[in-house]
């Protein structure tokens, strides 16, 4: 089932938010690429593109969390970095070869990252930031 973006995710800051927004369509498309196992092609565009743009909206935040000073940035921090090596590996382990058990338990072992980081991460880690950005434009960058 599709994951759908709500008002109550926003941590006030434009930026944030459209990467946020765009990180569920990516794991939405992850997803749905994931239900055709036999054709590998759209899986592996979806998880490159998904891993790359992860790692530039990771910059951001953490841009924008240095520049307004916010106190948990080192915390949050290798937050995101956990957050990437446990979606690299997913990956690597997603692109092996295996019997289409094993490929079925990777591809919900992948699903289960993406969604719990999804609702934990940014529905709680990164809705911490939202009384911090509301004392800045919407539209801060830092």
């Amino acid at each position: 089932m599709p994951i759908f973006w709500r008002e109550k995710m926003s941590v006030q800051n434009a930026l944030i938010d459209r990467d946020h927004r765009y990180l569920i369509c990516l794991i939405n498309t992850v997803e749905l690429a994931l239900r055709d196992p036999e054709d590998r092609q759209p899986i592996n565009n979806a998880l490159m593109q998904l891993r790359d743009y992860t790692r530039e909206h990771f910059r951001n935040e953490e841009q924008i969390q240095a520049a307004i000073g916010f106190p948990t940035h080192s915390e949050h921090k290798r937050l995101h970095e956990s957050l990437t090596r446990s979606l690299e590996e997913l990956i690597a382990r997603a692109q092996t070869e295996g019997d289409a058990a094993t490929q079925q338990e990777r591809n919900s072992d992948l699903i289960t990252l993406l969604r719990d980081w999804l609702l934990h991460h940014v529905l709680q880690e990164d809705l911490l930031m939202a009384p911090y950005l509301r004392q800045y434009p919407e539209n801060f960058t830092g």
